[in-house]
């Protein structure tokens, strides 16, 4: 019987020859792209999950949807609520983190005395 081209003793021997490479644990011409179609639909796919995403952002030009009165009387009453929220917060005095440094009264400079200036080839502070 032939196989092909090939004689029988020599298909005998490619077979064995791929039995010995799968026992090896090395992959076929087969495995091997089945692999290669598998990774390239695998990365069709990661790449089409953010592309898909960013289809349906409106853009600043389109006019928005007019809304309907339920719509219009929710959005009055939400902003009423809100504000009458923001008038329930008691209003907070102006807070001074320095002022337990400070004293009460600032020192007031002596009379006469007029601070003078370093000379300027001094030393640096």
């Amino acid at each position: 019987m032939r196989y092909g081209s090939e004689s029988q003793e020599a298909h005998k021997a490619r077979v064995a020859a791929l039995k010995s490479r799968r026992d090896e644990g090395e992959p076929t011409q087969m495995e091997s792209k089945r692999m290669k179609v598998l990774f390239a639909v695998v990365m069709v796919l990661l790449f089409a999950g953010p592309v898909m995403a960013q289809q349906a952002v409106p853009s600043y030009g389109e006019p928005s949807k007019d809304k309907t009165p339920q719509e219009k009387t929710d959005e009055r009453e939400a902003e009423k609520a809100y504000q009458r929220s923001l008038s329930n917060i008691p209003a907070k005095a102006a807070t001074d983190p320095w002022g337990t440094v400070r004293s009460e009264n600032p020192p007031k400079p002596a009379k006469g005395s007029v601070a003078k200036r370093p000379p300027a080839g001094g030393t640096p502070n």
